[in-house]
């Protein structure tokens, strides 16, 4: 009889416990989770340069492809960081579109398919680490047509 009232006791105590921590831990969970959205940097859109991209078929320059890119970044920091590596970033942008426009399947689906943008995210965070590049806008894309032979 002493251990049954022993175990009742001690379950009466755990439910009070429970109740508390449910009614007053919430409203503190609540909070703690509103300050943390709140931390969440406001997004910056940098405008690069237009990039220039050779598209090369059986050795000779079909045309080349312009692109306005603007990148968004994770608030002043990300924007500092960005500014601080433009050139290895649009180095390495070039890079990536050069490579993407030699497979015939991004040639034909135009430059504007999510596989260009998330290939370019992922250059973003490559060179400038997590969480700082947030997307990447691709404005405007010119074509001009160009018929210079490789081999000669």
């Amino acid at each position: 009889m002493k251990r049954l009232v022993i175990l009742l006791v001690l379950l009466v105590l755990l439910g009070g416990g429970g109740f508390a921590a449910w009614t007053y831990g919430m409203p503190i969970y609540e909070k703690m989770q509103a300050e943390k959205a709140a931390q969440k940097p406001e997004p910056v859109y940098v405008s690069l340069t237009p990039l220039v991209v050779p598209v090369i078929e059986n050795n000779r320059v079909t045309h080349h492809l312009t692109l306005a890119i603007s990148v968004e970044v994770a608030g002043a920091s990300g924007d500092a960081k960005l500014r601080e590596a433009m050139p290895r970033v649009i180095d390495a942008f070039t890079t990536e579109l050069y490579g993407l426009m030699s497979l015939e399947f991004v040639r034909e689906g135009g430059v504007e398919l999510p596989l260009v943008k998330q290939r370019l995210i992922l250059v973003g965070e490559r060179e400038l680490g997590p969480e700082v590049v947030t997307d990447v806008l691709i404005e405007a894309v010119d074509r001009i047509k160009g018929q210079r032979d490789l081999q000669s």
